[in-house]
């Protein structure tokens, strides 16, 4: 990791494509990085090794996209992420570590193949993602999502951001249609956030105009 780290387009797809098919590799990243809620005792100062351990399985995970069950000519295995997924629950919440594991993984299931029944998001992963136990993964969906715009320019009159809303209200409607409502909402949330920011960015544009 660190020699990857030294030029900016290289990318560890041999630790990724582990991540993606070894729950118990990825539950050990998470480990290394925070802090079981388990642990009563005083934290411990960590050694050099420890911090560079951390670093770089947090960099590695910070820039995983590879989906759980995806295979290796491309195809996606429902079945294979259920049991990815049920995998991590049982070691996570054995080790205190469930909350921050599920965060980082909804980061990730923001790359979720299309269902073949023509649904936008994978049906396996939507019922993960509408689980009434999993607000952590539905709430790194969320900023998976938020982060995956990227760098922007300022729009004052709101246009793109609106747009950034109509997508996920349609999106919305669609996995409510199929009865996920859970999830639904989780995208309902990200349209009205993107409406607010369009409406503010108008009125700053206003406020700007009239004290100039």
């Amino acid at each position: 990791m660190s020699i990857l780290d030294q030029f900016g387009q290289a990318s560890p797809k041999l630790l990724e494509e582990r991540l993606a098919n070894d729950p118990d590799f990825f539950c050990m990243l998470i480990q290394a990085i925070y802090r079981s809620r388990n642990d009563d005792a005083k934290a411990v100062e960590p050694t050099e090794d420890s911090k560079r351990i951390a670093k770089n399985a947090y960099n590695l995970l910070h820039n995983w996209k590879r989906v759980p069950g995806i295979q290796a000519d491309g195809r996606f295995d429902g079945e294979y992420f259920s049991n990815w997924l049920l995998q991590v629950i049982k070691t996570t919440t054995e080790s205190g570590h469930i909350d921050v594991a599920f965060i980082q993984l909804g980061e990730v299931l923001i790359n979720s193949p299309a269902d073949t029944g023509g649904l936008w998001i994978h049906k396996s992963i939507a019922t993960a993602l509408n689980d009434r136990f999993n607000d952590n993964l539905r709430s790194g969906y969320r900023t998976g999502c938020f982060n995956s715009r990227g760098a922007y320019v300022l729009d004052t009159t709101g246009k793109n951001e609106r747009a950034i809303a109509v997508k996920y209200r349609d999106k919305s409607d669609a996995v409510e249609n199929e009865g996920f409502q859970r999830f639904a909402v989780t995208l309902r949330e990200l349209a009205e956030s993107y409406e607010r920011e369009a409406e503010q960015n108008i009125a700053d544009a206003n406020t700007e105009v009239t004290e100039s």
